[in-house]
Parts: C-alpha cells; structure tokens; sequence
C-alpha cells in the first residue's frame, strides 16, 4: 500500500492552505485543487507543493494526513539553492483505501516537522440502487392448477443513494426448486424467458427516485407458461460504466412461487375412432386399427386396454398423461394386414374403471395382385437407373462423340426424375389408408413410369454402345504432330 501511495495518494478531498513551515535548511507550501468538492466519487484531485532549499542537497519529505497516517519518504535533489513545484495526483474517495478520510488535513514532513495543514472537505454523492420489492403475478384467478400463463414479473427499485445514477441493467433468473413438480421432477422455468436481462433501464436515476418494471405477460397465451411445482425467482440491478454504489448488497431479491397442480384423479376424455381402409394389402404391411384420444384431471399415469372384437388383449399399457398434453394419443395396429371388420374399445383401468364407446373398423383389400405386379415391374426398372456408371466426357474433337453423348445426356435428365416420382408414388400406396379409386389411379402411374423407364433405357443402352465405338474410333486415328526442334 505505501509503495502505491508512492505514486498516488488517496484521499477524499483537500482544502487549500497557505501557511508557510520554515527549516533550517528547507521549507514546504501545500495547496489543494480542488479544496473541496461534492459529487460522484472517487474523483481526481492534485496536491500541489512547494519545496524550498536554502541549501544544494538532498530533501526528504513525505505525506502526513489528519488520520495519522504517512507516507514513505520521497527524494529532491537541489543543485543550488530555491524552490521546486512538486504536483502529486490523488483519487479521493476511493473506497478501497480507507485510511484517508472524506474530511480533514494534509501536510508534508520534512526532517520530522510539518508544513502547513491543508483543510480538506468532500461530500461524496454517489448513488445506491436497491431492489425494495419482487412479486409475481398471476395472469387471471381462473387458472388455478397448472400450466398457468406466464403472468406479471415485476420489480420495484429505489436510489437510496445521495447522487444519480446512471444507467441501470436488471436481471431477472429463475430456476425451478428439485422434486417440486409432477411425478416429484424439477419443473422448468417457462421457455424462452429467463435469463431476462433488460440493459439500460434508466437514463439517469435521481437519488430518492422509485421505479417499478418488469415482465409484463399478455392476454394469458400459453406457452409460455408455468408447470407446477416451486420456483426460486431473482432480480438483480447493477449500474452500469462503473459507477461506484455506496451499498452492492441490497442489489439482489429473490422470492418462491408455488404453482399448484392437480393430481389425476379420473380420465375425464375418451375419443376413439376405427379405421377405414380399402387398398392394396400385403402380409408385410401394418395398418392402424384403432387409435384413441385420452385426458385426464391431472398429472398421472394411465393404465388401459384394448378391446377388439369383445376380446380384451392380454397387454396392460400405461400412458404418463400430462396435463399441457391436452389429448394425448394412443394407437393399436394389427399385423399382418388383411380383409377384417369389426369394433373396437378402449378400456380404462387406472384411474378408475370405464370402457370407451364401440368404434367400427373395416379393411378391405382391393387389387393386391395387381399392385404387387406393378410394383414390382417399377422396381425393377428402377433399378437400372439406380447404378448408372460416370460416363466419360466426350473430346472437343470428336464432334460425333459429343452428339452421341448429348443424346445420352438428354435421356438421363427425363429419366431420372420419373424414377424419384415413381419412388413417391409406391411410397404412398404401400403407407395404405387409399380408396379404391386412389389406387387404382397410382397403379395406372407407376405402369406408366414402368414403360417408359424400360423404353429410355433400351435406348439409352444401344446409345452407349454406339457412344463407345464412336470414342474407340476415334482414339484409333492417327494424330499429327509436331517436329522436334534441334
């Protein structure tokens, strides 16, 4: 600490003086600039000094301030009687250097006898943002179980400081309290909202002055929203550029909020709906026979059945049914696929006990030999324009190579294209759910694309052998070349 104050000297204020310490061989003048000041601190202020010798020689002197602190010594060297202008600068008010008072005296020592005192005074003004009230509320009274809307976040902040503030950044966090929220998880704090900084949020805050801001949540649209569960909210305030607060303790608040959530009690939806499939059948193919929609009262897990033509089937399944899940969806398939009709239900054994209404269900397999054959004759043209090989450009040179490849350019690029729409088409019929006529239309499309896959390929094939006795041809004949220079 003494070699820094060295070379800067902290103090809170100085007062200038004019009274004059004589030696024997030397003698000092401290002056202050300013002698005093009130505002922001720390703030820069120059002790300014006049050293005098009667003598050539050394001087020695230090800083001794009203709170009894000193100095080290410092060195002039005089090579002939007079006087030296010695500045040194200070920053006052600077907190981390307690020693030095905000009000009092300086002088300089020399050979153990002081110069004048220079009264100082400084009232520093700085300000002191505290955060004074954090509350969440509720986006309606309606809401009484979670998911809820987001809601109001608000704080209320106060300078509680002598002088203004600056700008100003508030932070809000959030984080959820473990095991609080359903099925004894740590809940989420609601998407896309925390962190939450908001930077600036004051030009400059008088002391005294109070504010409130905040999240405000609009017309209760969900998400965002909160689970149930606990959660730990915080608000923080900081000024900004570095702006020296009198108190950073009271910056922060943070409060616990208890969204409620109900456990399930009863499935209180049940929608069930049977299938209605007419299409190509096949014994590797599935098809949704039935499917559900449930809801329950609350968070909690769902056991059910499925009862298909009368029969209950012997597998019990659970559903964790969340409530922001609204209706959650569960289906049952039947494999292999092929003519059936009949009814099926759902059965709810926990919690509670009841069955779902009957939904009718029907297949009926239309031209399955016919798809399979058309299918199965595209495939196989489809194939061959899977493992087409790099063709060799044709030289500059060769002008019928160059035609020929074109051609076989020209091919590939209608080709192709049919393929990928022929892959869509036998993508869509094999996913089921078509009317007959919906079938029957695909089957005459991909009879189509078969044809003329197949015809493009003849050709293109007996393009190839003529692009290659061209290309063979060519590198046959002779070429001229030029002498050899000697």
């Amino acid at each position: 600490m003494r070699k820094y104050l060295a070379s800067c000297i902290g103090i809170v204020s100085l007062l200038l003086a004019g009274v004059v310490a004589s030696y024997a061989s030397s003698s000092a003048v401290v002056s202050l600039d300013p002698p005093t000041y009130q505002g922001k601190c720390p703030v820069s202020i120059m002790v300014k000094a006049k050293i005098t010798s009667t003598t050539a020689g050394t001087v020695n002197f230090g800083y001794v301030f009203s709170t009894g602190y000193k100095t080290n010594y410092e060195t002039i060297h005089f090579n002939a009687p007079g006087t030296v202008d010695f500045d040194k600068g200070l920053v006052a008010g600077e907190k981390s250097l307690p020693q030095y008072p905000t009000s009092g005296w300086v002088a300089i020592e020399i050979d153990g006898k002081l110069s004048n005192k220079a009264i100082f005074d400084v009232t520093c003004k700085d300000p002191d943002i505290a955060v004074t009230d954090l509350k969440w509320i509720p986006y309606s009274t309606q809401y009484k179980n979670a998911p809820v809307p987001l809601g109001s976040i608000l704080v209320k902040y106060k300078n509680k400081g002598t002088g203004n503030s600056g700008p100003v950044a508030l932070t809000f966090l959030c984080a959820g309290v473990p095991g609080t929220g359903p099925f004894g998880e740590t809940p989420f704090c609601p998407a896309g909202i925390f962190p939450k900084t908001f930077s600036p949020i004051s030009t400059d805050m008088a002391a005294g002055a109070e504010n409130e801001t905040g999240i405000v949540g609009s017309g209760g649209s969900m998400p965002p929203s909160w689970g149930g569960g606990k959660y730990k909210i915080s608000a923080e305030m900081k000024l900004l550029s570095g702006n020296q607060e009198v108190d950073k303790t009271n910056n922060s608040k943070e409060i616990e909020i208890n969204v409620p959530f109900a456990v399930m009690t009863d499935v209180n939806t049940i929608m069930i709906t049977g299938a209605k499939y007419m299409g190509a059948c096949s014994s590797t193919k599935n098809v949704t026979l039935l499917s559900a929609k449930i809801a329950g009262n609350g968070y909690g897990i769902i056991k059910y059945q499925w009862i298909i033509d009368g029969v209950a089937s012997g597998a019990v399944s659970e559903l964790t049914y969340r409530v922001d899940d609204i209706l959650k969806e569960v289906a049952v398939v039947t494999h292999p696929l092929n003519n059936k009709s009949g009814w099926g239900a759902i059965k709810i054994l926990s919690p509670g006990s009841k069955e779902s209404e009957h939904a009718p269900y029907s297949i009926e397999c239309t031209g399955s030999s016919a798809y399979d054959l058309s299918l199965g004759k595209y495939k196989l043209a489809a194939s061959n324009w899977k493992t087409l090989g790099k063709l060799s450009t044709a030289p500059q040179a060769c002008q019928e190579c160059s035609s020929t490849f074109s051609q076989i350019s020209g091919i590939d690029q209608k080709s192709l294209p049919l393929a990928q729409k022929g892959e869509n088409l036998s993508e869509r019929i094999s996913k089921g759910g078509l009317n007959k006529a919906e079938t029957e239309s695909i089957l005459q499309q991909l009879n189509s694309i078969e044809q003329q896959l197949t015809a493009n390929m003849t050709q293109r094939k007996m393009l190839l052998d003529q692009y290659n006795k061209q290309l063979s041809g060519f590198n046959m004949q002779p070429r001229k070349t030029a002498p050899v220079r000697r």
